[in-house]
């Protein structure tokens, strides 16, 4: 991501007062699996949620379909019921 939310490894500085609270809903929580997110993962992330201003659910999913590892993808409805889709997948973990 570029432009002013481009956060490089001097200016880590996250600024959580421009992420709203979001809950889940009752089915949201029973279907809820963990996922772990390493730092790089939640900088891309809050690059997303500040870029995407008008979005207000983001969907954090994993996907098995590399063969090599597991990727994270975050989903969010853009124009369309989630027709956007980024890969936030740090394949140093691999």
């Amino acid at each position: 991501m570029s432009g002013d939310h481009n956060m490089n490894q001097q200016d880590q500085t996250i600024d959580f007062e421009d992420l709203k609270e979001y809950t889940l809903s009752q089915e949201e929580y029973a279907n809820a699996k963990s996922i772990t997110l390493n730092r790089e993962q939640i900088i891309k992330l809050y690059e997303i949620v500040s870029h995407f201003k008008e979005i207000n659910k983001f969907t954090v999913e994993t996907d098995h379909s590399s063969g090599i590892g597991i990727g994270v993808v975050v989903r969010f409805d853009l124009f369309q019921k989630n027709d956007t889709q980024i890969d936030i997948t740090d394949v140093k973990e691999w």
